[in-house]
């Protein structure tokens, strides 16, 4: 991979601990950064040695970066995406891009329209539990997959880009609803709420979706699971159960994980008798980066290098099918439970969630 020249538009922590460590493994030269704030730009840069730009333009005259990187506050994304499309150059943002499918698609459609692509670091189906797994699940071993759950295991539309991998199959509706509970435990700082959704695919799959911000948060919140459920396996977390034949009993395997001696991920392998063993290498072990940050790099790597590593990038395209389902659920449950259907008609679920009681309910509560 040649040098890849990057300009960033932010200046938050997250850069300096997050993504600063990640550009030195994957060798990644940052040109410049620019930033609303100046004042904060100027500090950022003594703290970073990173060059300040006023703005992207003289950053882009100066530098002839290669890509723009956006690490902004979540609610702005769409409007920096939308003010650097006119530059040229392609565009890695963090999630969310934006917050609706309407948005999503004005900008994907806009980008290709300029000849832009943007790509998006939603990092989790990039985590090294998920790549190993992703060999077992392409090896056929789960036979067809009917269901996964993402019970607490990650938030919104990122538990979603995970699950969705394994259902080869497009949304046709969902259900959702928001449970509140009333507890006085000192171990939840807040009453939590558990949102619960369950979304078919048009192939007879579900994903089914519990996530509560307040529980997961909690030093109590056990366990933190993601469930793959096949016709020939099923897996939780680190352990497999395989029905070989109809004739034998299941077995079961667990992964091993090899840590460095800081800490960090160096080997993860899952031996299944009377099949394989399946084992994943950490190509970043030696820079003894966090599972976060693995995913990271690995993910700018396929972007910088169009999918050579094996992994393709998570596209604006990818992502648009997700905040759809985001979407759709966060409606469903403002309509008390209501199925909603798939693809997404906004302007006719606006209008059914302003008849919902509940809608309403909640407005009037706040």
């Amino acid at each position: 991979m040649e040098n890849i020249k990057l300009g960033l538009i932010g200046s938050g922590a997250r850069i300096k601990s997050m993504y600063l460590p990640v550009f030195e493994s994957v060798g990644v030269e940052v040109a410049g950064f620019t930033t609303r704030d100046s004042e904060k730009g100027q500090v950022f840069s003594q703290n970073t040695g990173l060059k300040y730009f006023d703005n992207a333009e003289n950053m882009i005259q100066a530098t002839n970066i290669d890509y723009f990187l956006v690490a902004v506050a979540m609610n702005a994304n769409a409007t920096i995406v939308d003010e650097l499309l006119k530059f040229g150059k392609p565009i890695i943002v963090e999630t969310p891009l934006a917050w609706s499918k309407g948005q999503t698609v004005r900008l994907v459609n806009k980008a290709k329209q300029l000849g832009v692509k943007i790509y998006v670091m939603e990092q989790f189906p990039y985590m090294p539990y998920e790549l190993l797994r992703r060999q077992i699940f392409e090896d056929g071993v789960f036979g067809n997959i009917y269901a996964v759950y993402n019970d607490f295991s990650a938030y919104k539309y990122h538990g979603i880009a995970r699950a969705r991998h394994y259902l080869d199959s497009e949304p046709k509706s969902v259900r959702c609803e928001t449970i509140k509970f009333s507890l006085t435990s000192s171990h939840i700082s807040t009453n939590p709420d558990w949102q619960m959704a369950n979304v078919k695919f048009t192939n007879g799959s579900r994903l089914f979706y519990v996530f509560s911000a307040e529980y997961w948060g909690s030093a109590i919140c056990h366990p933190l699971t993601f469930r793959i459920y096949g016709e020939k396996a099923t897996m939780v977390d680190d352990t497999i159960k395989v029905a070989i034949d109809a004739n034998s009993e299941a077995i079961t395997a667990k992964v091993i994980h090899e840590k460095t001696e800081k800490g960090a991920t160096k080997r993860l392998s899952i031996s299944i008798p009377s099949l394989k063993e399946y084992v994943w290498e950490n190509p970043y072990a030696k820079d003894h980066l966090s599972d976060e940050q693995t995913a990271v790099a690995i993910l700018l790597n396929s972007v910088f290098t169009n999918g050579a590593n094996g992994l393709l990038p998570y596209t604006a395209d990818d992502f648009a099918v997700d905040i759809e389902i985001n979407q759709a659920m966060n409606i469903s449950d403002a309509r008390a439970g209501a199925s909603v259907g798939f693809p997404l008609n906004e302007n006719l679920q606006k209008a059914l969630k302003l008849m919902s009681y509940k809608f309403w309910k909640n407005k009037l509560i706040k």
